[in-house]
């Protein structure tokens, strides 16, 4: 059952999915508790109150961040962690709270934003099996931050490198953790080029949660797909990219494939292969074939979250003794 989404009407405008909030009070009568253990378990929050014989809220406020950008940020975060969940309910996707795992509180992680996996039939491993990541950004107030081009140019970067990079150190975390059993969960995924597994899809997520009022004013604003290159960086593999056929615009800090055989690049000794590489893939990535860019529209969003984080602070109730 859907635990966020139901409580959003979705629309697609242009080449967006946006949800607009509707059933506001009955959402945010949610937020508290599952924000609060996207933070600490309540085992582990029990066991601090009884250590250090302080009242709950005292040991929340060491967990959660101030108001400001990592708030913001980690709100909207969260929301989606679960709006994903919902969205792919056929899938029963699953996936680490990276926020349990924070040492600065008011630091954001590092990493895909969020991670998701799902087996298409549980229990056999498929080819329709499916990571989801999501570049998450959030806009509450006024100013010139565009948060559709940098969810956007994230979802790129998760695409060519960054999935890759979350799902070897997901492995290593777990390791740390001396989890076998979220290990187990995910090898599926981390070891796709063993037969017995294979390939699997990927779906790249572009999200953005916006305060209303701002919605019109983002969609408006144009996005640039192209591929920016500093002019400084560019001279470091200026010949060898010539040699394959890319060319520059010096005017626009442009660099364009088109027309340059990926194949070419692997085969080829050049000195530069890795970071060219990267580069290619990123000018080729459209986002529209594995997934999509969806706003989540939030009525005075800045109050909404400064809001849902003050109810975190008294939202936990310590089980009456029978």
């Amino acid at each position: 059952m859907s635990q966020f989404l139901c409580h959003f009407a979705s629309e697609k405008k242009e080449s967006y999915l946006i949800l607009n909030l509707e059933d506001e009070m009955e959402l945010l009568d949610k937020l508290p508790d599952y924000y609060r253990k996207c933070y600490i378990h309540d085992q582990n929050l029990k066991e601090r109150i009884t250590n250090f014989d302080l009242p709950a809220k005292k040991i929340l406020e060491k967990f959660i961040p101030d108001p400001g950008k990592t708030m913001s940020g980690e709100f909207a975060e969260i929301l989606t962690y679960q709006i994903i969940i919902d969205m792919y309910k056929n899938f029963n996707l699953f996936g680490p709270k990276k926020w349990l795992w924070k040492v600065d509180r008011n630091e954001p992680m590092k990493k895909t934003d969020v991670i998701l996996f799902g087996f298409k039939n549980q229990g056999r491993v498929s080819h329709e099996d499916v990571v989801v990541s999501a570049e998450i950004k959030s806009k509450a107030t006024e100013g010139e931050f565009h948060p559709l081009q940098d969810a956007i140019n994230g979802s790129k970067d998760d695409y060519v490198k960054r999935m890759a990079i979350t799902l070897s150190w997901l492995e290593e975390q777990y390791i740390r953790l001396n989890d076998l059993e979220a290990k187990n969960s995910i090898v599926r995924f981390t070891n796709s080029i063993n037969p017995d597994y294979g390939p699997f899809q990927k779906h790249f997520k572009a999200m953005a949660v916006l305060d209303s009022e701002m919605v019109q004013n983002e969609l408006e604003r144009e996005i640039d797909l192209s591929l920016k290159l500093y002019k400084k960086d560019w001279k470091k593999i200026q010949k060898e990219c010539e040699g394959f056929g890319a060319t520059y615009d010096d005017h626009n800090r442009k660099l364009s494939f088109e027309g340059v055989d990926r194949e070419d690049i692997v085969q080829s000794d050049c000195n530069q292969k890795k970071d060219i590489l990267y580069l290619y893939d990123l000018y080729h990535f459209n986002l529209s074939d594995y997934s999509d860019v969806t706003i989540i529209s939030i009525k005075d969003l800045k109050e909404t979250y400064e809001g849902v984080y003050e109810k975190i602070m008294t939202s936990y109730k310590e089980p009456i003794n029978e």
